[in-house]
């Protein structure tokens, strides 16, 4: 299992943290990195570029010059896409939809390689006291010099918000605040040295653990269980014995005779009707 060594605001060694290995030493898959930075990178973008249609441009409809007898090829207004000033064919509508969707199994497992690399190239620090910092820049900007983190992108990582943090952190150039719970593959792989807390692993460790299978299962006994139905004509309905089975035919036969022979009676009336 993973461990790192937790150090304090004057920059010395204060103890170590054995870190999960289902997040900090999975196997990397730098593909799976790739294409969830596609994915976020596409759906934080918008359609916003817009080109006129013809009916659009504002120029004159005239017939630019007659239609025979110039030598010239035959046109209709200037707005045509073929003249400098009309409209653009096949311009973006503002209408494009770039958003890209990835399952969340693949998105947990890009994440879990962007940790593991993170690891890897020692770019992941645990800070002590973290909340205990005095909301002032200059204090931050010592815990930092400490640290030996005063050069590059760094990204101080908060199990929850922290206003004394937030305040002392905010105005210090190239340092980025994000809680343990909106960590993505993208801002992961593009934030330097990380700077996490106790508090901040067992954070992450909790949302990106998997939930218990209790609840579920207990849904699915649920549902299985033998529910009493209300009575309804179908289960009210008695059952045929033999002698009723036996019994229908017959009672079908003797329908069929009556009928039979009240077409014989009406024919024979309309016999006599007729002589």
């Amino acid at each position: 299992m993973p461990s790192i060594t937790i150090h304090n605001f004057e920059g010395k060694a204060a103890g170590n943290l054995e870190l999960p290995e289902s997040l900090f030493g999975v196997k990397v898959n730098s593909a799976l990195m790739a294409q969830a930075v596609r994915v976020y990178l596409s759906n934080q973008r918008h359609a916003v570029a817009r080109t006129k249609d013809r009916g659009e441009i504002d120029r004159t409809k005239a017939k630019w010059f007659r239609q025979k007898g110039t030598g010239r090829a035959r046109h209709g207004s200037r707005s045509a896409a073929l003249f400098v000033g009309g409209y653009k064919a096949h311009g973006p509508a503002g209408t494009q939809n770039y958003r890209l969707k990835m399952s969340q199994k693949i998105r947990l497992a890009a994440l879990k390689s962007a940790f593991t690399t993170k690891l890897q190239d020692q770019q992941i620090m645990l800070l002590a006291g973290l909340d205990k910092l005095t909301p002032k820049t200059r204090e931050a900007w010592r815990v930092l010099k400490n640290l030996k983190l005063d050069n590059g992108k760094i990204m101080v990582v908060m199990p929850e918000k922290i206003e004394t943090v937030i305040r002392a952190f905010r105005n210090l150039p190239n340092v980025s605040l994000e809680l343990a719970s909106d960590l993505n593959t993208y801002t992961t792989l593009n934030a330097g040295m990380m700077v996490f807390t106790k508090e901040g692993i067992e954070k992450l460790t909790e949302t990106l653990s998997p939930k218990p299978e209790g609840k579920k299962e207990e849904n699915k006994v649920a549902s299985s269980m033998d529910i009493e139905k209300p009575a309804t004509a179908k289960t009210t309905a008695i059952k045929e014995t033999p002698a009723i089975k036996a019994a229908k035919p017959e009672v079908k036969k003797t329908a069929a005779k009556k009928t039979v022979e009240k077409k014989t009676v009406a024919k024979a009336k309309s016999k006599v009707t007729k002589k």
